[in-house]
């Protein structure tokens, strides 16, 4: 997609180039970007220039929002797709959806703290894919991966299939309220796998998070719930042990404290362990031990020994510990 000429000389050597992109970058990514699109050689010289992302975050709602953040000068930029309302509308595979079809434009927001404090916006026709936005953005930030894919308000219009296709796979998928039931059900179908989950039972049908996401393997899993859901189906889930490998799982809560213990171990056999009672946890991967201290004790169905701990600072949470041969430290008095 060609660009209109910038400040960054062409008729320069390109080890020149590079260097002005490395210095013109500290002032003005919008600058580098339109000279990026210019050509397949100008995509080139920025990406050599190793301009280097620190993340990428895509937002899915009414419209597509990636983010970029850059380490060198602890920049922002934003990209803004499918804002008209009314375009983009097609047939799939779930009935009437937003395609993603190539968007007509896009606002840059960039925001460089070092240079101002205000955020300078620029609109740009455009002509190219969706697919075609990311890889570039992608290659010229030295930054292949996406971080986290945020569905929230209205995301249901878009076209799951079309999403999955782009998009692919994230590190974590967070899954807010949609307004879809259903939607919400298809993201968990189509973009499962990740490492890490955030979800709240509230945004699926009957609050009922589905068991199978309990019994998969997350580095993170995040669940914002409330007393009767972690006794009916999360305690059920980890007990049952379906889920072998995690060592920990941590769990946000908008309302559970260590009083309401027996509320959420009602009908499991459990033991609970004084709170001046220290033991050290040793994770995987010769990570810090953990103390833990008190907790509530039960037994796995394949035999193996958990904790619940009560966490009330800075917010309520529950955490459990999976007490396997090689997490075991010993008691610390």
């Amino acid at each position: 997609m060609a660009q209109e000429p910038t400040h960054l000389p062409l008729g320069l050597p390109d080890s020149q180039i590079i260097q002005k992109i490395r210095e013109t970058s500290l002032v003005s990514l919008q600058e580098i970007l339109k000279f990026s699109l210019i050509s397949e050689r100008c995509k080139g010289l920025v990406t050599t220039a190793g301009l280097k992302g620190d993340s990428i975050n895509v937002s899915i709602g009414r419209r597509i929002t990636i983010t970029i953040s850059i380490r060198e000068n602890s920049s922002e930029l934003q990209f803004h797709y499918y804002r008209e309302p009314d375009m983009y509308w097609g047939v799939g595979a779930y009935g009437r959806k937003k395609k993603l079809t190539a968007p007509l434009s896009v606002i840059v927001n960039e925001y460089i703290p070092n240079v101002s404090d205000t955020t300078r916006s620029n609109q740009m026709k455009n002509t190219s894919t969706m697919q075609y936005w990311l890889n570039h953005l992608q290659d010229i930030f030295n930054y292949p991966k996406i971080d986290v894919i945020w569905f929230y308000e209205n995301s249901f219009e878009f076209d799951i299939d079309d999403i999955k296709e782009v998009f692919g796979t994230a590190t974590q998928v967070w899954i807010s309220n949609t307004g879809c039931y259903a939607f919400n059900q298809m993201i968990l179908q189509n973009i499962i796998p990740v490492e890490k989950l955030s979800i709240k039972p509230a945004n699926f049908q009957n609050s009922e998070i589905p068991g199978r996401i309990l019994m998969q393997n997350f580095d993170y899993l995040d669940i914002d719930i409330g007393i009767p859901r972690m006794s009916k189906n999360n305690i059920y889930f980890l007990r049952k042990g379906s889920n072998p490998q995690p060592e920990y799982l941590g769990i946000d809560c908008t309302n559970v404290y260590e009083d309401d213990n027996e509320v959420i171990m009602e009908g499991i056999s459990h033991k609970v362990i004084p709170a001046d009672h220290r033991r050290k946890f040793k994770p995987a991967e010769n990570k810090m031990p953990q103390v833990a201290e008190g907790g509530i004790d039960f037994f796995r169905n394949d035999g193996v020994k958990a904790t619940i701990l009560f966490r009330d600072l800075p917010f309520p949470d529950v955490e459990m510990l999976v007490w396997f041969d090689h997490c075991v430290m010993g008691s610390v008095f």
